[in-house]
């Protein structure tokens, strides 16, 4: 039945699994939760029979197929003009769809698929998609320590990401924006957006 693993009406984060098959993430691992929901939802799955390398960082082809997958935005006629993307390749269809929605944007350019997708890139990434799904978002968040190593075109979404909860820093008072995205980072990220988008407001996520 299309769509079933992600209908009903109770948020998708107080779904869980009976639990997860990987002998890398246990229910003591602080991501847990947020992977339980998206492996139900068959968005995410793991790097072998038995593991998820929750740390290992993501790609960026990756992580558009995710977003995409996540809130059901394929389109599989979308077209894109990326210079080192193909037709032929396995993620041209999530990475096209991002292109036509303006979540990803290029014109000829390389997307550099492989990539290691980066905290700021992410939240841009996020960001648009949020406004592509119509949620409101606040943004009066606190400044980060190293905010000026934020590129510009990150700023206000990483503001607007962190006033709503969705993502945060390193703990340390830092965004590291350049640095890599892991596996357990994106799942928490995506489930926190679901919860916003389920909403379909902005909630009381800021402090």
């Amino acid at each position: 039945s299309s769509g079933s693993a992600v209908s009903g009406t109770a948020p998708k984060q107080e779904q869980s699994s009976a639990g997860l098959p990987f002998a890398d993430i246990t229910q003591t691992h602080w991501a847990y939760n947020a992977v339980s929901v998206l492996w139900a939802e068959k968005i995410v799955s793991g790097t072998g029979s038995d593991t998820f390398e929750p740390d290992r960082e993501v790609t960026r082809e990756e992580f558009v197929k995710i977003i995409i997958g996540a809130f059901e935005l394929l389109n599989e006629d979308a077209k894109a003009d990326f210079g080192d993307v193909d037709s032929s390749r396995w993620s041209y269809a999530f990475i096209a769809t991002a292109n036509e929605l303006g979540i990803v944007t290029g014109d000829g350019a390389d997307f550099n698929p492989t990539g290691a997708m980066s905290r700021q890139d992410m939240a841009v990434v996020i960001f648009r998609t949020a406004e592509k799904l119509g949620l409101k978002l606040d943004s009066d968040a606190e400044s980060f320590t190293d905010a000026e190593s934020i590129a510009d075109y990150a700023k206000d979404a990483i503001k607007a990401l962190t006033a709503n909860g969705i993502v945060n820093g390193m703990g340390d008072g830092t965004f590291a924006p350049e640095s890599g995205l892991t596996r357990e980072e994106f799942s928490t990220i995506i489930v926190k957006t679901q919860k916003l988008s389920t909403e379909g407001k902005s909630s009381n996520f800021s402090d």
